[in-house]
């Protein structure tokens, strides 16, 4: 875990023992498995509509506090209003090697498409959203996985609810949980085995240094504590998300796991 200077918020600490166990998840060892390319595969594609997910929740969060069809005109908490641009400017100004910009959820997806993990499903799907195609059906024709999918329409009927608080804390859960901090700890006990393994290793970190999980949780808390039953609605909102996101991850583990006892099989049989 990152030092901090700021105590942690009721909902990090509510989060921690699901964060803890998403964070040292089986899943994350399946992406370096040379055997196994098609669990690396789903577990790719599953990670990079997470990300995207994230990102529509923060899209969501905007929409709820910030005008955005006048010159800014900020909700009745300015405080929010301007933390949520900030956490914008963190996921929608990432900078390439090439001096360009894009999201960070593009990042993460030229990440895994470096590291020889296939992305043309999660391309298809982003296409029919650029050209307009309604949300529900590119989920339904984009070809990836069915659980990831299922997770990430959960995430969107938050966003559809319009909730500010609970879409703030949907969108911190996924945040503190999805700068890959798994795959770094395992991509750091593979160093010490073969320290040539560096490939991964700092893209990664750079990664995982974003500090919008933290934002986000401090705006949640800010935005629950306005409303009588706030600090409940966003808990289990930001609950709901990361067992989503766990579900994910599990049956992607099972699924390979499946894969690897049907391979096993096939080698007794040859």
């Amino acid at each position: 875990m990152t030092t901090r200077l700021i105590p942690a918020t009721s909902l990090e600490t509510d989060l921690e023992p699901v964060l803890t166990r998403l964070h040292g998840h089986e899943l994350w060892a399946l992406l370096e498995d040379p055997e196994a390319t098609a669990d690396r595969a789903q577990a790719g594609l599953a990670l990079a509509l997470a990300e995207w997910s994230s990102a529509n929740l923060l899209c969501a969060l905007r929409r709820a506090l910030v005008q955005s069809r006048t010159p800014w005109v900020p909700a009745a908490d300015g405080a929010a209003s301007r933390l949520v641009l900030e956490l914008s400017l963190l996921e929608e100004g990432s900078e390439r090697s090439g001096g360009d910009w894009c999201s960070r959820p593009e990042l993460f997806r030229g990440l895994l498409a470096r590291h020889g993990l296939p992305t043309a499903a999660y391309d298809a799907f982003v296409a029919r959203l650029r050209a307009g195609e309604r949300l529900r059906l590119a989920f339904d024709l984009s070809g990836l996985p069915g659980a990831a999918v299922g997770a990430a329409q959960q995430w969107h009927a938050v966003c559809e609810r319009g909730w500010a608080h609970e879409i703030a804390a949907a969108y911190a859960a996924l945040r503190l949980a999805l700068p890959p901090r798994g795959f770094v700890e395992h991509c750091r006990a593979r160093l010490a085995e073969r320290p040539e393994r560096t490939a991964l290793q700092h893209p990664l970190l750079e990664l995982c240094a974003s500090p919008a999980g933290l934002g986000a949780a401090q705006l949640a808390e800010r935005l629950f504590k306005a409303r009588p039953d706030g600090a409940q609605e966003a808990r289990d909102a930001a609950l709901a998300a990361l067992v989503a996101l766990e579900t994910v991850f599990d049956r992607s583990v099972l699924q390979a796991s499946r894969r690897r006892t049907e391979r096993s099989a096939t080698r007794l049989c040859a």
